[in-house]
């Protein structure tokens, strides 16, 4: 199970927004074609004239992934991050 598969069925509830079958599938996924699918997403969300907002969020994400793909960050496992989230909420 991965990690993503853990924190939301313990987190969240199982299947609770019936996004559980396609995690497997996107996580599979390279780094950079997360990304891309990322901004497709986000771009989804826009309601109305929100373009600035836009931008700096595809800013965000390039900025973002160049940091990974380069070292600069360190990554981490989605469980451990919502164990650690969740340990400091309690």
């Amino acid at each position: 199970m991965s990690s993503f598969a853990f924190a939301t069925q313990d987190k969240v509830g199982s299947g609770a927004i019936g996004v559980q079958p396609w995690m497997e599938k996107i996580m599979s996924l390279s780094l950079s074609e997360r990304a891309v699918l990322a901004t497709m997403l986000l771009d989804s969300l826009d309601v109305g004239d929100t373009t600035v907002l836009s931008q700096v969020w595809k800013d965000e994400l390039d900025r973002r992934l160049h940091q990974a793909e380069t070292g600069e960050v360190l990554l981490r496992e989605s469980g451990e991050v919502f164990d650690r989230a969740f340990s400091a909420l309690s």
